[in-house]
């Protein structure tokens, strides 16, 4: 169900939808708002909906209300975006005559696979590209590029109106309009290059690089791009952007994979993807996409004599200016990339990434709750190892698919461990372990929130996030005890910092079942709400966490995860190592899914302990 604030007897004004409030996507609705139209919004931040309500719109619970009205408008960040919230089953809910506007710079592909779904439902598609900065909506001077249906664009040409100054239309092909915005977005990537490049030359002479610019807005590049870029680069101005660099080297990316499409050759695209890719890892993945190094330095009276001709030197001296940065006589390895990473670890992660870096993880098993297993146990290591190494990465909301956390064990997951319990002891229960614990809290150097999405043991993950949410109806246990294994793999580590040592004692030896509302009482959890509201919590507060500047960001969790880092130093190592032993002594292995299974009926049927 959705609500609306218009006013009861108004007259009734033409509904439409609204999805993706971003930078542009929320001046863009609230210009529909003010020209009259009844705009039902949804975005996965509430705080961004809750806005754009108090201006007028509508409330949708999901895209489903916004896809209801008919006419969708979307502004959505990218091509995973836009099938991750447009997908087949709920478009095939939309009504009768439905038209759906794509206002984001998506590629080609993508626009053909929406404009083919729309078609096999009935339906028509509209791209609607935008050229202009949240500045430029506000004031009412976006240019809007269309093509597609040519009814559905009449159909949509007033709501257009009202959104921008001026609407191109670029004929039937639906691809047209986003290639035509890909291109344009290709030149102000050479833009800034030539500008940053300009600018160091003059500073080199000494001349005041500010006046350059005003001499080259009014006189050859008059216009936003030379003058507004310009001055920023000058000024060294980049926050708050208006178009972040992680997004021009996506408009890049677009670029050069449509011009590979098309059989084209952009012979400087290349070297630009270079130097966007050095300023997103180096400079900044979040600020202006303009942003560039210290101006270099003037150089010294006296020039030191240049090295003997057999020194190596780099070709294609590069000036240190602009959104790269100086050659080197080596370059840089490689960092993740997201949509790689995505793709090795879906098997264990449903990975969702925002434009500003804040991941969703879903830590999964063949898409429902976890089953633990070797093969997972190693992989969440190696996934927040990645996670770490990837720059583009602000802040990781880490949780479970399903009703579960973690219950069961993957029925197979373990005859590795069966097959040769010495060496596995050793590679599952002390290496693996020990990089699983160490890695959340040392290689990311990003905030983390962890919710605890249902019952669940080794919930050690999640409670080591520097927060973590619970749903109201989840347990946290451990079993290890009770399954003779000794609890020494980091949940002793986890439950001595937040219990104590009386309450971890009772906890491990006898397998307690904590509810969320003694969990927050214990102070293991900062809230507690109901489990489908835990990731829209989880993303407002994100948004609040993200306001303030990166480096503030990362050195803060170094603070807040001093006591964590101490317990890791102190008892960590040993409490692995103990439990490896207690393996060994054993004899045999205790991870088989009956033995796992059986552990937790008591935790279901909602009792203490396995004896109350």
């Amino acid at each position: 169900m959705n609500t609306s604030t218009a006013e009861p007897g108004r007259a009734r004004a033409r509904r439409v939808g609204f999805i993706g409030l971003g930078h542009m996507g929320t001046p863009m609705a609230t210009r529909l708002i003010e020209a009259g139209f009844d705009v039902t919004v949804w975005a996965r931040t509430k705080s961004k909906v809750d806005e754009l309500v108090e201006r007028g719109a509508t409330r949708g619970d999901g895209p489903e209300d916004a896809i209801a009205t008919g006419l969708l408008f979307s502004m959505l960040s990218n091509d995973d975006a836009v099938r991750q919230v447009c997908t087949a089953e709920r478009m095939r809910t939309a009504p009768e005559g439905f038209i759906h506007v794509n206002h984001a710079t998506i590629s080609p592909g993508a626009v053909t696979e929406l404009a083919s779904m729309a078609a096999e439902n009935g339906h028509r598609y509209v791209s609607a590209p935008v050229v202009g900065r949240p500045d430029v909506v506000v004031a009412g001077g976006l240019t809007i590029l269309t093509s597609g249906d040519a009814q559905a664009r009449a159909m949509v040409a007033p709501m257009l109106e009202a959104i921008g100054r001026r609407v191109w239309d670029l004929g039937p092909d639906v691809t047209s309009a986003v290639v035509a915005k890909i291109s344009i977005n290709y030149l102000i990537v050479h833009a800034l290059q030539a500008l940053a490049e300009s600018v160091t030359l003059a500073e080199r002479q000494g001349l005041d690089a500010g006046r350059l610019i005003e001499v080259i807005n009014d006189s050859i590049f008059p216009g936003p791009v030379y003058g507004g870029y310009g001055r920023a680069i000058v000024t060294q101005t980049y926050e708050p952007p208006g178009f972040t660099t992680r997004l021009g080297l996506k408009d890049l990316m677009l670029a050069l994979q449509t011009a590979e499409d098309l059989g084209a050759d952009l012979p400087t695209g290349p070297i630009l993807r270079e130097v966007f890719e050095t300023a997103v890892e180096q400079v900044g993945a979040d600020l202006e996409w303009a942003c560039e190094p210290p101006v270099t330095p003037p150089p010294p009276p006296h020039p030191p004599p240049p090295p003997p001709p057999t020194a190596p030197s780099p070709s294609g001296d590069r000036l240190n200016r602009g959104v790269g940065t100086a050659m080197s006589l080596q370059e840089f390895l490689p960092t993740p990339k997201f949509d790689e990473y995505k793709e090795q670890f879906k098997d264990f992660f449903t990975l969702d990434r925002r434009d500003d870096g804040v991941l969703l993880a879903r830590a999964h098993t063949c898409g429902g709750s976890l089953q633990l297993s070797v093969q997972n146990h190693r992989a969440l290591g190696q996934f927040l190892k990645t996670v770490g190494a990837d720059p583009d990465n602000e802040l990781l909301i880490l949780t479970g698919t399903g009703p579960d956390w973690m219950m069961g064990a993957d029925p197979t997951g373990f005859e590795l461990e069966e097959e040769n319990l010495e060496h596995w002891a050793y590679e599952y229960a002390y290496k693996d372990g020990r990089i699983n614990v160490s890695s959340l809290v040392n290689d990311l150097e990003i905030p983390t929130i962890g919710l605890v999405n249902g019952d669940g043991y080794h919930s050690e993950v999640l409670l080591m996030c520097d927060l973590t949410l619970m749903a109201d109806d989840a347990h946290i246990y451990d079993l290890h005890y009770g399954i003779s294994s000794v609890p020494g793999d980091g949940i002793h580590s986890c439950f001595e910092e937040l219990l104590g040592v009386k309450r971890a004692a009772y906890a491990l030896l006898t397998g307690e079942s904590i509810d969320a509302s003694t969990a927050l009482d214990y102070g293991m959890v900062n809230e507690i709400l109901p489990a489908d509201e835990l990731v829209e919590r989880a993303y407002t507060i994100a948004d609040h966490i993200m306001r303030q500047p990166r480096t503030v960001r990362r050195l803060t969790t170094q603070i807040i995860r001093r006591p964590w880092k101490k317990r890791i130093v102190d008892d960590l190592d040993g409490g692995f190592g103990i439990q490896m032993f207690g393996h060994l002594a054993k004899g045999t292995s205790v991870h088989g899914d009956d033995h796992i299974s059986s552990r937790g009926g008591y935790v279901r049927e909602g009792r203490r302990t396995p004896f109350d």
